[in-house]
């Protein structure tokens, strides 16, 4: 609802990865530096970690367009709860196949031959692996094997893993040592520096279509900066509902104590993830002032009149509440999509298997026909045989 109160295009502070709304600060500039580097390699792991919310995921979208070629497939897997023998079978099932058997050696000998006759026809294949902090040592052994792969003395698969901090811990084991030597290039996402929050906060709502209402102060920027700690899902969070509470009170306006109510209220809420009590990040040094221009007095009460007579924060809870639920029905449809889309892919290949079968029934009947025309000719001539030696015979005997 705040987007229409403010004039905006779309929600600027949305939690899932959208590379449109991509800011290069200056962590993500360096890990980009690094992650062209090892990706020009086409060979080996490239390492991104980070914390949640970090911006890992978003980066390696990023990335990925930059990288738009018709030549280079991205498969992208979630390992949050694959087992050790899963990941094979769904690397093989993103590539198409439609494997027979879930034994690894098989599902390895499947995949190569798809990889070799991709790069056969000038085409390559880009692995994003995302929460590799879950797999076990025996999943990424497999990884491994993976990119061992070759053809004609190049590698056939290049792959990206992407991952919290303790990845890094598990990289360390002994028995990790061979793909921790494959690893071409390594980068670790850092929280945004304080004087870096107002930009990022503006560049989203300009990509959003804000031309400068609300306005924000400059202690609400530090104020952000401070509470969220730089992490970029956190600013999300606290900046969508900042907007909602903006637009509930009627502001154009927003201050460093309306940030600090919101984020009271936040950290009151069961599982939102958002950090309770005192300042995450210390900040220093002044943040510049917004830019924009706020609309002028009255028009926040003409255009979005507060609740007379009740509880203000009765009705924000309830907006919000209302607000989850358009929300959870979009989450609802894409998952519903993504059900029609697996269900008419098996569809397309049940048909594509009863042609196949309808052919071979086709040629098995012609098969069938041509060997019963043999054998009854077979049998006439054994019959014509049979009564000229029964009527010669006879002639003989006479």
């Amino acid at each position: 609802m705040y987007t229409e109160y403010y004039g905006l295009t779309t929600r600027p502070f949305q939690l899932s990865p959208d590379p449109d709304f991509f800011f290069g600060a200056r962590a993500h500039r360096r890990a980009i530096s690094y992650l062209t580097y090892g990706l020009q390699q086409g060979e080996g792991f490239v390492v991104v970690t980070g914390e949640v919310g970090t911006g890992k995921t978003t980066l390696v979208a990023w990335l990925e367009r930059q990288l738009a070629d018709p030549r280079l497939s991205i498969v992208r897997l979630n390992a949050a709860h694959l087992g050790p023998r899963d990941l094979l079978f769904l690397v093989a099932r993103a590539l198409g196949l439609q494997p027979a058997s879930q034994e690894a050696g098989a599902l390895l000998a499947a995949i190569e031959d798809e990889l070799r006759r991709r790069r056969e026809e000038g085409r390559r294949v880009l692995l994003v692996v995302d929460e590799v902090q879950n797999l076990p040592v025996e999943a990424l052994e497999q990884l491994r094997l993976l990119s061992n792969l070759e053809h004609a003395g190049r590698p056939l698969l290049q792959i990206v893993l992407v991952g919290q901090p303790q990845f890094l811990e598990t990289l360390e084991r002994p028995a990790l040592e061979q793909l921790r030597q494959r690893v071409v290039a390594s980068v670790h996402l850092e929280p945004l520096e304080p004087e870096e929050v107002q930009a990022y906060v503006e560049h989203r709502l300009r990509r959003a279509g804000w031309t400068g209402d609300p306005a924000f102060d400059p202690e609400a920027f530090r104020e952000i900066a401070r509470v969220s700690g730089g992490i970029p899902r956190r600013i999300n969070l606290l900046c969508s509902r900042l907007l909602l509470y903006g637009a509930l009170e009627g502001k154009h306006r927003l201050t460093a104590a309306d940030v600090r109510t919101v984020a009271a209220e936040l950290a009151a809420e069961p599982g939102s993830g958002f950090p309770e009590g005192g300042p995450v990040r210390e900040t220093a040094g002044p943040i510049p002032p917004p830019t924009g221009t706020p609309l002028a007095p009255g028009l926040a009460e003409a255009a979005f009149p507060p609740p007379a007579g009740d509880d203000p924060a009765l009705w924000r809870r309830e907006v919000e509440r209302l607000q989850r639920k358009p929300e959870s029905v979009y989450d609802e449809v894409l998952r519903e999509r993504h059900r029609h889309d697996e269900v008419r892919a098996e569809a397309e290949r049940l048909r594509e298997e009863l042609h196949r079968l309808e052919v071979e029934r086709l040629r098995v009947d012609a098969e069938t026909a041509r060997r019963l025309a043999e054998l009854v000719a077979q049998l006439a001539r054994g019959e014509k045989r049979r009564l000229l030696e029964r009527v010669f015979g006879r002639r003989d005997d006479a």
